[in-house]
């Protein structure tokens, strides 16, 4: 036999290699014999577990298996379908999601919570709208960008992580779930403020109530004294309580009002019996400690049908877009 038979013969024998290509293993086996001619065969075989190792010399037929007890493992547990519903927008936890949040380790199937945390952190990062910029359409049509403040959706993210945490491990299928929350807006989608708020235009000294789109009050009001640096900030808040016949105390001052509701901080909307105008441009020099003025008639009439949440937009007219 020549030298150069002699190498390709060499080269031909032997075992061949084993390759990982993004999760599948594929096995070639090339097997010579002196009494067989050689052949090539390949082989797939869908890897779950990361805790399988393979040598040159292990037998594939007894890792198959392992193989297909875990991937049923993780079929059976993976069977929840939770489905979300955020105004028009619906977001699915679905069987496929499911998967690549499990880890298998020793016939255990184990839900790994850092991944279902995330997921909960993506919803409240991309439906939470507290604080936010919102355009608002004012009393008079015009656009009015308006941010900041304690008003709208806030997911409580920890709370909902355990409910889809038990969700999953229980196998339910839900439908138009909605997640825990810290708290709610009036309405879903660009204009979560709806067509129930307190509309506060400093600029005009005015304040509006408007309730299911009708308007209930019209009034002029006083804001916050800007001579003095009380002026009544820009923001988006709420009506967070409602109070009658109490005393307001701050430095240098105590004041009786008959009707009292909790907007932002410290600052309110009440009566103040000690005015006897409103509106114009008494809060430059005369203004209140930062909270709105009404007249009693006008502060009553919201008072009585207004609701706890109610969103209340303060904003000048130079925001307008």
């Amino acid at each position: 036999m020549s030298k150069s038979k002699r190498i390709l013969l060499t080269l031909m024998a032997g075992i061949g290699i084993v390759a990982i290509v993004g999760g599948i293993w594929v096995v070639k086996l090339k097997i010579q014999k002196e009494s067989q001619p050689k052949f090539e065969a390949e082989k797939k075989i869908t890897v779950f577990s990361s805790n399988i190792i393979v040598s040159e010399n292990q037998e594939f037929d007894n890792i198959t298996p392992q193989l297909k007890l875990e991937e049923k493992m993780i079929n059976d547990f993976a069977v929840a379908n939770i489905q979300y519903k955020f105004g028009e927008d619906t977001e699915v936890v679905d069987s496929e999601l499911i998967k690549k949040w499990i880890t298998v380790d020793e016939k255990q199937v184990l839900l790994r919570e850092e991944n279902v945390k995330e997921y909960v952190k993506g919803l409240a990062k991309k439906y939470d709208t507290v604080g936010i910029e919102r355009p608002f359409v004012d009393s008079h049509g015009d656009v009015v960008t308006v941010s900041g403040g304690p008003y709208g959706w806030e997911i409580d993210q920890e709370e909902e992580t355990k409910e889809l945490l038990a969700l999953i491990n229980e196998g339910k299928s839900i439908k138009d779930r909605e997640p825990v929350y810290k708290q709610k807006a009036f309405a879903r989608g660009m204009n979560d403020i709806g067509n129930t708020y307190v509309e506060v235009n400093m600029s005009e000294q005015k304040m509006w109530f408007y309730k299911d789109g009708e308007l209930i009050v019209s009034t002029n009001i006083v804001t916050g004294n800007l001579a003095k640096g009380h002026g009544t900030p820009t923001v988006v808040g709420y009506i967070y309580n409602k109070v009658r016949n109490t005393k307001l105390v701050g430095t240098g001052y105590v004041a009786f009002v008959n009707y009292w509701m909790k907007v932002y901080g410290s600052i309110g909307i009440h009566d103040a019996s000690w005015r006897s105008k409103f509106g114009g441009n008494i809060y430059t020099t005369n203004g209140s400690h930062g909270c709105i003025n009404t007249p009693y008639d006008n502060v009553k009439m919201i008072f009585d049908n207004i609701e706890i949440g109610t969103p209340v937009i303060i904003f000048y007219e130079n925001e307008k877009d």
